[in-house]
This record gives C-alpha cells, sequence and structure tokens, in this order.
C-alpha cells in the first residue's frame, strides 16, 4: 500500500509504504496483520520498521547491546540489526542497509520474541521494490549494490 501521509508538526508530506506480511507464528493475541512500513521525504528514507503486533521483549540497549532479529532472506538465515523500538514496543526499526537486502529479496521471514510469549514469526513476500525506489531512491544507502 502507498500513502501520502502528513505530519504536521514538522511541516513534511512523507510517501509512506506498507507491506502486509502473514504469522506463522502468531502472537498470543493476533490484532492486526504484521506490516513492514517505509516513510520517505524528499527522496530518503526516514524511517523503516517491522509492526510486529505484539509487545517484542527489549533490553536496555546501553547495558546488553542492541536488539536482532532472527530472519531468512530467500531461505538463507541472517540477523537484523535494530536502531530502536517504538514507545508501545511493538515496531522495531532496523537499518537501511538491511531494507536495502530486503527490498531486493523475494520473501522475508524474521523471528522475534513476545514479551511474556514464544516466539513470533512473520513472512512477508516482496514484491517489485520499483514503487519504494521510485519515491525513496534518492538514497545512497538503498541505491548501493545489494549486501551478499
Amino acid at each position: 500500500q502507498y500513502v501520502k501521509k502528513d505530519d504536521p508538526l514538522n511541516a513534511k508530506v512523507h510517501d509512506q509504504f506498507v507491506l502486509e506480511g502473514s504469522y506463522l507464528t502468531p502472537p498470543r493475541l493476533p490484532g492486526q496483520a504484521p506490516s513492514i512500513v517505509v516513510e520517505c521525504f524528499d527522496g530518503k528514507v526516514e524511517q523503516n520498521y517491522f509492526n510486529t503486533g505484539a509487545v517484542v521483549v527489549h533490553r536496555d540497549q546501553s547495558q546488553h547491546g542492541t536488539l536482532l532479529l532472527e530472519e531468512r532472506i530467500d531461505g538463507k538465515k541472517s540477523v537484523i540489526l535494530t536502531t530502536g523500538l517504538s514507545t508501545d514496543g511493538q515496531s522495531v526499526f532496523f537499518t537501511r542497509y538491511d531494507l536495502r537486502d530486503i527490498l531486493h529479496a523475494k520473501q522475508v521471514i524474521i523471528g522475534a520474541y513476545e514479551y511474556m510469549g514464544a516466539q513470533v514469526v512473520m513472512r512477508f513476500d516482496i514484491p517489485d521494490p520499483s514503487p519504494v525506489m521510485e519515491k525513496c531512491g534518492s538514497d545512497r544507502m538503498l541505491r548501493g549494490k545489494k549486501a551478499k
């Protein structure tokens, strides 16, 4: 899904892309479908995150390092480096380096541990990235070669 999103506080209009996924292992209380969200302004990515639909276990990042998400991109096991959590604990922000890899994949499977629960596993079938690249392609990180 693509939508123009107003940000009146900062006097900006963002281009927002939302890709809904599905649960392979749902949270204890599933509500909405999991999603990947990418927001761009002036051709550059401002934020990108996974909305897990569950409160994710998080740690004090200054004491225990950054939170890592397990992932499989096109069947190959990997790890996503996160850059923070939303205030409600349900959205996990991640690097643009990982976003570039995700945009060039066909399928991404993500695992994150739910607070006081089991691991929530989500699957995303990645469509053609050209609409995202059209609106966010001025971002040097996305234009670079796909990481191996």
